[in-house]
């Protein structure tokens, strides 16, 4: 790893993280590349060689980490019930 990934940014785990071998121009604002990869299980790809247009906004690997992020602060809120059997 060559950088520092950014730990409150998580992808799915079916998605796949990024490590450019290649120029990108698009590298510091995709969140396949700044997302933390986990300990286990995380399919690692290098989108600047293996998708048309690699390394640049058009790639077809880009994943947008500010709507990441966004996607993340809206989550719903948790509901707590009260226990079950209780007066309330």
């Amino acid at each position: 790893m060559t950088h520092e990934r950014d730990p409150a940014l998580r992808l799915d785990p079916d998605e796949a993280w990024c490590e450019p071998s290649m120029h990108c121009t698009v590298r510091i604002r995709c969140a396949r590349y700044v997302a933390t990869i986990p300990a286990h299980g995380a399919r690692l790809n290098d989108w600047s060689v293996h998708s048309a247009n690699g390394g640049t906004a058009l790639c077809l690997g880009y994943l947008d980490a500010a709507v990441i992020r966004k996607q993340v602060l809206q989550a719903p809120a948790r509901r707590v019930h009260p226990p079950i059997g209780s007066a309330s």
